[in-house]
């Protein structure tokens, strides 16, 4: 028996059924318990297809295979010659700027609007329909949505991506925190202005989140031998990523970034998910793996690959820099290096 996750893919004029559906209503029937007949299914990427059934209750799969046993109260529904895969996952999926609720990072929030740490990515749900409806299409089913404004963000939530009320799309609602080493121009009056600043908020924000749980603690042990501590909604926020129940997704904007936030996560001791948004690793392919497996990291890697660029500037000389022509050139075999080397990635 396979578990195909919380959302299936079937071939043959590409449907993509989802939790929300089952719960409700699949062919017309309404129940609980429905039954994929005939179906040939792919379980995985390395696996070899099967004929068999698709047992769903409650919105999840329940069994598969070919000698999957039909409970009494199921919907049957013939699928021969359909085709089942196992829906794609999307990562990282972001929100556009701005739709987070801006008074879920007001009150008492951080005093430096870029920290916005209690903000929830679940809150923001339910997606765009036409979004939704892009994702499907392509094959994914499920996708880790994220914030999308500030150096800390928020939360990321888990979610199906089927039709209806968003409450039964949930997976997990809050899965990771979530951290961009991002600064405005020079001239910004917004603090971080420089690369240098955005790692001085984040360590120093880290160290107060530190600070905010054991002034508390200290404080509820014994009221009377201390000031009671001033609330921070940012702060508290961060508890389970100091606590390591929670892990943090950094982004990398590129192989030189990539060190800086596994630093950052070792020193404070937290589980990194880091989100690779260049296709530049052979520049560190060799050290790569080292990296992660000490900072006990895992990598998200992009396939948002470079687009050919212009040979030729205005004045009809070449102007394209020849590390820019690199990673375009080597950007397609990116994914083979990293399993060649021996990289887990997403």
């Amino acid at each position: 028996m396979a578990l195909l996750g919380p959302s299936l893919v079937l071939g043959a004029g590409l449907a993509v059924w989802t939790p929300s559906a089952a719960l409700g209503d699949i062919g017309g029937q309404p129940s609980r318990v429905h039954a994929l007949e005939g179906v040939r299914i792919v379980t995985g990427p390395a696996s070899e297809p099967i004929s068999g059934t698709v047992v769903i209750r409650d919105g999840k799969v329940a069994m598969v295979g070919s000698g999957a046993e039909i409970p009494p109260d199921a919907v049957r529904h013939d699928l021969t010659g359909r085709w089942l895969y196992a829906g794609w996952v999307e990562p990282y999926l972001v929100l556009p700027a701005g739709d987070s609720d801006p008074a879920a990072a007001a009150g008492v929030g951080h005093p430096n609007p870029r920290v916005r740490s209690q903000v929830r990515a679940v809150d923001s749900l339910p997606l765009d329909p036409g979004r939704l409806e892009e994702l499907r299409e392509a094959g994914f089913t499920a996708a880790q949505i994220v914030p999308a404004d500030g150096v800390f963000r928020g939360v990321s939530s888990v979610a199906a991506l089927g039709d209806g009320p968003p409450s039964p799309q949930v997976l997990r609602p809050q899965h990771a925190q979530v951290l961009v080493l991002n600064w405005g121009r020079w001239n910004s009056l917004q603090y971080p202005t420089s690369l240098m600043g955005a790692v001085a908020l984040a360590r120093q924000t880290l160290y107060d989140a530190r600070w905010h749980q054991e002034a508390w603690e200290r404080w509820e042990r014994d009221p009377a031998a201390t000031d009671r501590p001033g609330e921070s909604a940012s702060l508290r926020a961060l508890r389970p990523l100091l606590a390591r129940t929670m892990p943090v997704v950094l982004e990398s904007a590129s192989f030189e970034m990539l060190p800086r936030v596994l630093n950052l996560a070792r020193e404070f001791g937290v589980h990194p998910i880091v989100v690779s948004k260049r296709s530049d690793h052979h520049r560190i392919i060799e050290r790569l793996a080292p990296w992660l497996e000490e900072a006990n990291g895992t990598l998200i890697a992009s396939v948002d690959y470079p687009d050919a660029p212009e040979w030729l500037g205005r004045d009809g000389r070449s102007d394209v820099p020849l590390e820019r022509l690199v990673e375009w050139e080597r950007a397609p075999a990116d994914l083979a290096l990293l399993e060649a080397a021996g990289v887990d990635f997403a």
